[in-house]
């Protein structure tokens, strides 16, 4: 017996040791990759303390296109797309998708800095910087993250009174909405991100999702474990044991073929008729031109209507 003691209180030791060991790894990891961050956004600092007012940019995307065009700075390249633009913003160079810009075009255009968004920091910066091509990236992808770029690119460029503008207008908004949503019982919500092929559902770390905390009502994602990223898979089984008020659609790629999947979806599954938000017509298709993946000048309003389709 006494052996048999001490040998199960090596047997602890071991794998007590052990346990340490890895605790002490995924910290290690953990602190590596703070550090790294801390380290990227350090470089990012001291890259953008040499941008300034007299500094020629192109942009990469449509939401920093947007956001750079209403503070009145001027850019020599800006990326394609499909979608209708300013008459001011025609006139200037294209240079590419967001995602795979004309590195040609933009060596012509002699740049100080190519400015595209974080999202896109990984598949680009290194790609570019064996091109010699100097890069700035900004967040967008969040409500506050537009606000934080407002003033960044402001302050920089010598547009403040423009930029202090465009954030007291959407911090108005805010203050609107939490008077109006303080002492009020909190409506839930469940917003999904629908493609032709899938839907997943919108938590607090996507554009969207953000929107429906900051309108004053509650995420059915927020309490699941799992919604560490900006989407979740799809479960009808979470779905019907939250039954929100509010069902949100959110589309992206070929919105329209995305919307007749989202009909067929609603029309053909019958448990979706046993939902609350179904019942009282409290199904939303979210317009692509406030609501989209990332957030863009238009947020502010984006805000407002949200609140307006879930308190109304």
């Amino acid at each position: 017996m006494k052996k048999i003691l001490i040998i199960i209180s090596m047997l602890a030791m071991i794998m007590s040791f052990a346990g340490c060991s890895e605790k002490k790894e995924d910290v290690n990891t953990s602190a590596s990759k703070e550090q790294k961050e801390q380290n990227n956004e350090n470089d990012q600092n001291k890259e953008a303390d040499k941008l300034t007012a007299e500094s020629r940019i192109a942009v990469g995307t449509n939401s920093l296109t947007e956001i750079i065009n209403e503070l009145g700075i001027k850019m020599l390249g800006i990326p394609t797309t499909t979608h209708e633009r300013k008459e001011e913003l025609k006139k200037i160079d294209t240079i590419g998708s967001p995602m795979n810009p004309d590195i040609e075009k933009l060596k012509s255009l002699k740049l100080d800095f190519f400015i595209s968004d974080d999202v896109l920091k990984n598949s680009l910066q290194e790609k570019l910087k064996n091109q010699d091509i100097k890069t700035l990236f900004y967040k967008t992808s969040k409500y506050d993250d537009v606000k934080n770029t407002i003033k960044s690119l402001a302050d920089t460029f010598g547009k403040q009174e423009k930029g202090n503008k465009l954030i007291k207008d959407m911090e108005a908004i805010e203050e609107k909405i939490k008077k109006e949503t303080k002492d009020k019982e909190k409506i839930t919500v469940l917003a999904i991100f629908g493609t032709p092929e899938s839907f997943m559902m919108c938590t607090k770390h996507s554009y969207v999702g953000d929107l429906v905390n900051k309108a004053g009502a509650i995420n059915i994602t927020d309490s699941l474990e799992s919604a560490k990223g900006p989407y979740v898979p799809f479960s009808i089984e979470n779905i019907v044991k939250a039954n929100p008020d509010v069902i949100l659609r959110m589309t992206h790629a070929n919105p329209e073929q995305s919307r007749k999947m989202f009909d067929k979806e609603f029309n053909n599954n019958k448990v979706w008729q046993s939902l609350d938000a179904v019942k009282n017509n409290r199904v939303y298709d979210l317009d692509n031109k406030y609501f989209g993946v990332v957030a863009n000048i238009r947020c502010g309003k984006a805000l407002e209507k949200m609140f307006e389709m879930i308190h109304k």
